[in-house]
């Protein structure tokens, strides 16, 4: 599969290569570690996917293809520390060829070029599917300096948060640290074992290292590939960790790290700005300049934000293919909001394919990060039998989670489960204690429904005026409500709650059916057949 992605050019080689590599490297049966291979395919291909659509112009495309020609057609006359590329060790070839080509490419390479690449390999003898020890190779780079100044420069390697990411600089970066600032480990181990002397000294570090590489990554580094593939690996990893910014001058680590931590204040305060501006709705076309700049600079928190302005077209026209390509980026950085919406693009058909099932696997994801209305919507499939059985049971477990967590409209879905007795025993009293919860928080559906349980005396006490306080708090807020304006018509036509006023009961009435709410059809059906039967009474009587 990743074969053919390859010839499609929708991937690179180096990726791919680094990918298989830690496939290969995999602990356990592939089938017990499917979800851990994939999960980590799946960052290879988000950090990547910006990457693989690159143009290069044609001028600098043919001066980089004129020194690579160049470099490839001398390279059997390189020489690295005094001696010829062809008379080094296998370690110091790789080394070699990695550095060069990237120091020519600058990271920015085709297909074409890295099949050159193997053809310079040739040139040297070192085949490219000749095995090489992954780890070992790793090692010989780590520990001689030479080595590792040629393939790093001066530049001081930082510490990786997710080695499954990049192996093989996780690799070199932890060997130097037990070789630093983490020696005391060795020390230790050596300590406690008894043991003593440079082998022994090299052997705990290699257990150390595989240990580590086991329980971070879910791989083992003692094994063999082809050099071909530890190249382009080797080379997937420089360019990461330089984009990354993993690698700097030492002199330069203080420096950068304030000016970063500047930036990252920067971005805070105007990301903050923006959320004002959202919550007051104010400034909001200034707001989503803001936001879109940050978001376009990598600023991860205003991903879904971004997503969200968008969706709802705060500041812009609503754009619901970019609502979805930000609010994915936002949700795959773990913003819970973002996960929700994204759930709500895929259910509706929204700048992507309508998908239930994809709806519902990030609905669960926002809903297991805390999001209450997330929960609601997940109660919904179990409620209507959407994607999953239907089962009132669980649908009323995951309404009260929601309900808990602050959802409005979980709040009211959960009132309606305890009112119909569907998934929770039938409870009048409960059921007015929910939607009195969600009405007091401004939910409108709720007030209508808290409305018609003091209008029936259902779990309240019968209280026509309550009621109709409800009513038109609902109508008020329910902008387009058929069903709560017809309630309201109603309370003026009886006199409920209110003076009776058929002219005004009359007026809402008409809102209602054009609303499309039935019984306000009904009602207003009945009104002209009753016009015109006082019409031909009259008509006879005269």
């Amino acid at each position: 599969m990743l074969q053919r992605i390859a010839e499609q050019n929708l991937m690179t080689f180096d990726l791919i290569a680094a990918i298989n590599n830690k496939l290969n490297a995999s602990l356990h049966d592939v089938n017990a570690e499917f979800q851990k291979i994939y999960q980590g395919l799946s960052k290879f291909l988000r950090s990547n996917r910006n990457e693989l659509v690159r143009m290069e112009t044609r001028l600098d495309k043919i001066e980089q293809d004129v020194k690579l020609l160049n470099w490839q057609s001398s390279i059997e006359y390189q020489d690295f520390d005094g001696e010829e590329y062809v008379d080094l060790d296998d370690n110091a070839k790789i080394t070699c060829l990695v550095s060069d080509f990237y120091d020519i490419t600058k990271g920015d390479w085709s297909t074409s070029d890295l099949l050159l690449l193997k053809r310079a390999m040739s040139d040297i003898d070192l085949e490219p599917k000749q095995p090489v020890n992954y780890y070992g190779t790793l090692k010989a780079i780590a520990l001689n300096p030479t080595l590792r100044e040629k393939l790093l420069g001066d530049a001081a390697l930082q510490p990786i948060e997710t080695p499954s990411y990049l192996i093989s600089m996780s690799v070199i970066g932890k060997l130097e640290a037990l070789e630093t600032g983490e020696r005391y480990l060795v020390d230790s181990v050596l300590e406690l074992t008894g043991q003593s002397g440079a082998e022994a000294e090299d052997n705990a570090r290699d257990v150390m290292v595989n240990n580590y590489l086991k329980r971070a990554a879910g791989v083992q580094m003692d094994v063999m590939v082809e050099s071909y593939d530890l190249v382009l690996d080797l080379l997937y990893n420089l360019r990461e960790a330089k984009m990354e910014k993993l690698l700097s001058l030492p002199e330069e680590t203080d420096v950068q790290q304030e000016q970063e931590e500047q930036e990252q204040m920067q971005a805070r305060e105007q990301m903050d700005q923006v959320i004002e501006a959202i919550r007051h709705s104010e400034n909001l076309e200034e707001a989503f300049i803001v936001c879109k700049k940050l978001a376009e600079d990598g600023y991860a928190e205003a991903f879904g934000c971004l997503g969200r302005m968008y969706y709802e077209g705060y500041g812009t026209e609503k754009d619901f293919e970019a609502a979805f390509t930000w609010s994915r980026r936002g949700a795959e950085n773990g913003d819970v909001d973002a996960m929700y919406r994204l759930g709500n693009c895929y259910w509706d058909g929204e700048g992507i394919a309508c998908n239930h099932l994809e709806a519902l696997r990030w609905y669960r994801e926002a809903a297991r990060a805390g999001n209450g209305d997330a929960m609601d919507d997940v109660g919904d499939c179990y409620y209507y039998g959407e994607v999953v059985a239907k089962d009132y049971e669980q649908a009323a477990e995951w309404y009260q989670k929601g309900a808990i967590a602050g959802s409005e409209q979980a709040m009211d879905d959960l009132g309606a489960c305890y009112y119909n007795g569907r998934g929770v025993s039938r409870d009048y009293e409960k059921a007015a204690e929910w939607w009195r919860k969600a009405a007091e928080a401004g939910y409108g559906p709720a007030m209508n429904h808290l409305a018609h349980c003091y209008y029936n005396g259902k779990g309240v006490s019968e209280d026509y005026e309550e009621a109709f306080r409800w009513y038109q708090r609902g109508a008020e807020v329910g902008i387009g409500d058929g069903q709560t304006l017809n309630a309201l018509a109603n309370c003026y036509y009886w006199g409920n709650g209110v003076a009776q006023d058929k002219e005004k009961a009359y007026e809402l009435f008409v809102m209602a059916a054009k609303l499309g709410d039935e019984k306000a059809k009904r009602t207003l059906h009945s009104y002209e057949v009753a016009r015109a039967v006082h019409g031909l009474a009259n008509a006879f009587r005269k």
